[in-house]
Order: structure tokens, then C-alpha cells, then sequence
């Protein structure tokens, strides 16, 4: 076993078996090694929803700063409200630990065009929302959004 790439003893192995071996099975039969590759795989399933998912808000909070700043002549954004946009941002990623996600019968690899493809699409989605929102607020006298927390606004009323 000491020779072998990966020496695997089962749950009733000696302690010889157990000392030499790189993988120690803990239950009986080699289900456990199958629900290992099943967690696996769910696991790469959430990498990958909070990959595409932090891509896509990092690029609308970048074309909103640079994008208002060059067509619009203001920075609808402060660095507080940057802050405040990105941890919030990350209350829903934090939901993608507990998803319920399929698991994928092959073995599964990174597809980064099209992780990247999706991540644009989103981001673009997103982007279009949130100009929208500044345009709405740029027609308000009085934008109610930084009236409810003035902390993150250095504008003056």
C-alpha cells in the first residue's frame, strides 16, 4: 500500500491497512467514496452559481461608476455606497451554500466562455437596471433613496 498512488483501506482494515493507506474508508462498502464524488460535484455547482454571480455585479457596479461619470457628468456613487452596495450584494451569495443543486452524472469541468458569457449577459441585465434606477432618480427633486440613510451620500440638501 505504502508503493500504491492512493492506498484505500475499508472500515474494518487493520491498523497496518489503516497506518499505510492515503484514504481511510470510515463506513462500510465504497458508497461513501460515490457520495464524496456526489458532494463534489455539488460543491463545483455553487463555485460555479457564485462565479457567474460575483462577475456580473462586479462589472455593473464598474459601468455604473464609469459609465454615469462619462455620460451623466456626476458620480452617482461615493465609495461608502460602493461598500454598502457590495455587502449587500452578498447576502444572496450566501444562500448558495444551502442550494439545492443538481448533481451532474460526468464528470464535470470549468466551461469558462461559457461561464463568462452568462456572467456578461447578467451584468449587462444588471447594468441596464441600474441605470435605469439613476435616471429615475435623476428626475426626482429629491432622490428618497439617500434621504433613508444620509451616511452614505455627501450631498447636501
Amino acid at each position: 500500500m505504502k508503493q500504491a498512488d492512493c492506498g484505500t483501506a475499508a472500515s474494518g482494515a487493520t491498523d497496518a491497512a489503516r497506518g499505510a493507506a492515503a484514504l481511510v474508508l470510515t463506513a462500510p462498502g465504497l458508497s461513501v467514496i460515490n457520495n464524496a464524488i456526489d458532494e463534489a460535484r455539488r460543491i463545483f455547482g455553487r463555485i460555479t452559481s457564485y462565479t457567474t454571480y460575483r462577475i456580473a455585479l462586479t462589472m455593473d457596479i464598474m459601468f455604473v461608476v464609469v459609465l454615469s461619470t462619462i455620460f451623466l457628468k456626476f458620480a452617482p456613487l461615493t465609495a461608502m455606497m460602493i461598500v454598502a452596495m457590495s455587502l449587500l450584494d452578498d447576502v444572496p451569495i450566501m444562500t448558495i451554500a444551502y442550494d439545492n443543486t443538481p448533481v451532474s452524472a460526468k464528470p464535470i469541468r470549468w466551461q469558462m466562455p461559457r461561464l463568462l458569457g452568462v456572467a456578461a449577459v447578467l451584468g449587462v441585465l444588471k447594468e441596464s437596471d441600474s441605470t435605469t434606477d439613476i435616471s429615475l432618480l435623476g428626475h426626482m427633486r429629491r432622490p428618497r433613496l439617500w434621504v433613508v440613510c444620509p451616511c452614505l451620500c455627501d450631498c447636501t440638501y
